[in-house]
């Protein structure tokens, strides 16, 4: 009886041997797998630190763009009302010299 307890515990340790080989194993690659999942994160997380510096960038790229097109129609504007005021004078010269002013 107690030849056959031995065998018993000898395949029992055998076996356990095994699946503590295989859980190390089986951890060893989690660990795996968590570290590069971790640097993945880490990259995103500059990814995403880049990606919002260049949209500020593009914003406030935009807001001195609108500021400009703002301050180009104002001058246009300007431009427009002299260019009609110089017009309306030139034809009240044109017509006096012509002989219709007094």
């Amino acid at each position: 009886m107690s030849e056959a307890l031995a065998r018993e515990v000898a395949e029992l340790s055998t076996t356990v041997k095994g699946m503590i080989t295989q859980n190390s194993r089986d951890h060893e690659r989690v660990r795996e797998t968590l570290d590069k999942l971790t640097d993945e994160v880490k990259e995103a997380g500059k990814l995403a630190a880049a990606n919002n510096q260049i949209m500020k960038q593009n914003t406030e790229t935009n807001d001195d763009q609108e500021t400009r097109i703002r301050s180009l129609e104002k001058w246009r504007w300007v431009q427009v009302g002299g260019m009609t005021s110089i017009g309306a004078i030139a034809g009240t010269l044109f017509n006096w010299w012509k002989g219709g002013g007094s």
